[in-house]
């Protein structure tokens, strides 16, 4: 259920999106901002699930758990920072399948755009309350936990949903996989992230030196920079 403070939030994030951070745009665009999240709001069928894993093993390029390896050398520093029963959590989330189908109606161009990014907000949206009821799940049993992290993203190559899919019952969320690796309903949301009962490394950001990355939440850090160094090459030194 998208409830009001869901649609108060959609319809803020998007317009931000709409107007490049600056929340102004035209009354024919906000027209069609209001007409889309009514109509996306009418058609989603949000639903997501998430499942905690524990750590197998944690080597330089990634973390493996029962389901498979979690390919990513920034998820693998982030889980060798943490002490305390180290686990991942994955998570799988949607808007639904009716909202690909609106998107797929014969539409004018403006209404179209406008749905298309309401879609995306509102799929991470139902990612951010399948993650905080997995956090919950995670404090209740004293454990910390790191950003969240998708594949296709950072240094987490696309074709790292098979270990979420395994993981986690996709079909009763109501998304597949495709042989390419992307997920259909196409808003829909797959993460996994790190769990310890110490997480002093919560964001793989900090250890990144790429400036203009449109997906940053975190400046460099240069101590955990440095960490990043030492632990690639072994003398404190950028591994070539």
């Amino acid at each position: 259920m998208v409830d009001n403070n869901a649609v108060e939030s959609l319809r803020e994030r998007t317009l931000s999106v709409l107007s490049g951070g600056t929340g102004r745009a035209s009354n024919e665009t906000l027209r069609a901002l209001d007409a889309a999240i009514e109509r996306a709001v009418e058609v989603a069928e949000p639903c997501g699930g998430y499942r905690f894993a524990r750590l197998v093993d944690v080597y330089e390029d990634g973390v493996k758990t029962m389901f498979g390896a979690v390919e990513s050398t920034k998820f693998a520093m982030m889980a060798r920072e943490s002490s305390g029963d180290p686990r991942v959590a994955f998570a799988l989330s949607t808007a639904g399948a009716s909202l690909d189908a609106e998107l797929a109606l014969d539409i004018p161009l403006l209404e179209k755009f406008v749905l298309d990014a309401v879609g995306s907000e509102l799929a991470e949206i139902v990612a951010d309350m399948v993650e905080a009821e997995w956090k919950r799940d995670a404090t209740e049993q004293g454990l910390e936990s790191s950003a969240r992290m998708s594949p296709g993203y950072c240094d987490w190559l696309l074709q790292g949903q098979s270990v979420i899919f395994k993981a986690i019952d996709a079909e009763a969320i109501g998304v597949r996989l495709t042989d390419s690796f992307l997920m259909i309903p196409a808003k829909s949301v797959s993460s996994a992230a790190v769990l310890a009962e110490r997480v002093p490394l919560r964001v793989q950001c900090l250890t990144c030196t790429r400036a203009d990355c449109p997906f940053r939440r975190a400046p460099q850090d240069e101590a955990w920079s440095g960490a990043r160094r030492t632990a690639l090459s072994g003398n404190g030194e950028e591994a070539e």
